[in-house]
C-alpha cells in the first residue's frame, strides 16, 4: 500500500551575515493532513489570525497569539505528526564556475535539491534497497 505525503515549503532569499538562501519544509502524512488542517485553522480562527502567519508581521498586541499557534504547531512536531526540515547556504562558500543557466535558475535548482534530499525519499522505497 502506497502512502501519500504532503510537503509545504517556503523560502527566504535574504542573506544574513553568515548564511542565506533559507529553504524550509514541513512533511505530513496524507492520512493526517485533513485533521491537522482542521485543528490548525480552527486555532487561527479562534485567535483571529487571518492570512499567512509570518514572524515579520508580528506586533506587540499579536505576539501572544503567534506564540499560541506556534506552540500548537510544535506539539505536532514533537509527536512526529509534522516533520520539519530546513536548509540554508553558508555565505562563506562561494560557488565557482557556474553557468549562466545555473545562476539564472539558482532558486529552482536549490529548491529541487532541498525537496529531493531533505525528507529521506532516497530511503523510502523498500523495494529498491
Amino acid at each position: 500500500m502506497k502512502e501519500e505525503y504532503i510537503i509545504y515549503c517556503d523560502e527566504s532569499a535574504k542573506k544574513g551575515k553568515f548564511s542565506g538562501n533559507f529553504y524550509g519544509g514541513a512533511i505530513v502524512s496524507g492520512k493526517d493532513i485533513d485533521n491537522l488542517n482542521k485543528i490548525l485553522n480552527s486555532k487561527k480562527q479562534e485567535l483571529n489570525l487571518f492570512g499567512e502567519i509570518k514572524w515579520s508581521k508580528v506586533t506587540e498586541s499579536y505576539l501572544d497569539k503567534y506564540i499560541d499557534i506556534i506552540d500548537l504547531f510544535f506539539d505536532y512536531i514533537k509527536n512526529s505528526n509534522i516533520k520539519i526540515r530546513i536548509m540554508f547556504k553558508p555565505v562563506c562558500y562561494v560557488a565557482k564556475n557556474l553557468t549562466d543557466n545555473q545562476i539564472d535558475n539558482e532558486y529552482y535548482l536549490l529548491y529541487y535539491q532541498f525537496v529531493k534530499w531533505a525528507f529521506g525519499f532516497e530511503n523510502s522505497n523498500p523495494k529498491k534497497r
